[in-house]
């Protein structure tokens, strides 16, 4: 009666082993389902959103654009940063976006086209930037001139080929790559040497944030001059006359006797010379 017992209660926990075992395996299965269905409805968003992005005409715009200029930017920022860059899409807020679009699609002509500008500013702006986009200073907000307005209060960018300039204003290895919609006709967009200088903010925005992956040499962080003056050909000569100067003040210095030598030794030295100069110009004229 005892041993029947005991089987007995082996059977009962033999059970109730494979009852937490299925429960278990239930469990599993549940979470493995609520794994699966959440990571296809991440898929589903994802496709979603990439669809609408491609219906997106800012991004359309955005494509084309680099399509058309990027192999060339980016050789050119290479070299500007002496390494490799990265291009982020620049998060534009869809305000910026629209009036850029509106604006785009107002400005018709046979001599408007989207060219590359380069846009050097401290970091800390990028944030701004985007939000409210790049804005001409003191036009309907609080933006103040930050180095020199000498061809009008307006947006000072750099052309494609001309970012080492714009480098000079940059606190990071980060740049901002810009659309400019340029008109050969209109006034609001002048062309001096270099730079762009854009007196209606609607027709620039910024499309990629150019970051260099690492700084192989240090670049001088100092402000370039914002205008090209025609002192800048003579502050090129100033080298070679620093160097034609020392040239000059090396003829001059000669090399001074051993200090073995007395005052009256030197003298006497020096006299001798004189007198045997005479002599050998004599000698090698026969």
């Amino acid at each position: 009666m005892h041993e029947r017992d005991k089987k007995k209660h082996q059977a009962t926990r033999w059970c109730e082993a494979l009852a937490r075992a299925e429960e278990a395996a239930v469990a599993y299965g549940a979470k493995l389902l609520e794994q699966r269905l959440a990571k296809l409805k991440i898929q589903q968003n994802n496709k979603n959103k990439k669809v609408k992005k491609q219906l997106d005409p800012f991004h359309a715009l955005r494509q084309d654009f680099w399509s058309t200029h990027g192999s060339s930017i980016q050789q050119h920022l290479d070299c500007v940063f002496n390494t490799k860059v990265d291009f982020n899409e620049a998060p534009v807020s869809r305000k910026v976006q629209h009036r850029f679009l509106n604006f785009c699609n107002d400005a018709c002509g046979p001599n408007v086209r989207l060219v590359p500008a380069f846009h050097g500013t401290k970091v800390s702006n990028h944030s701004s930037i985007f939000e409210h986009g790049l804005l001409v200073p003191g036009k309907g907000n609080d933006v103040k001139v930050a180095n020199g307005s000498v061809h009008g209060v307006g947006i000072y960018t750099t052309k494609l080929g001309s970012a080492f300039t714009s480098r000079g204003y940059c606190s990071e290895a980060k740049m901002l790559v810009c659309g400019l919609l340029d008109d050969l006709e209109n006034k609001e967009v002048k062309h001096v040497g270099a730079y762009m200088i854009i007196y209606e903010e609607v027709r620039v925005i910024p499309l990629y944030e150019a970051c260099a992956r690492e700084t192989r040499q240090a670049i001088a962080g100092t402000v370039p001059s914002a205008v090209p003056s025609a002192g800048t050909a003579a502050a090129k000569r100033l080298p070679e006359l620093s160097i034609a100067k020392n040239t000059k003040s090396r003829v001059r210095n000669r090399p001074s006797l051993p200090k073995k030598y007395g005052p009256v030794h030197a003298f006497l030295l020096r006299r001798a010379a004189r007198k045997r100069w005479p002599r050998a110009c004599h000698s090698s004229a026969g």
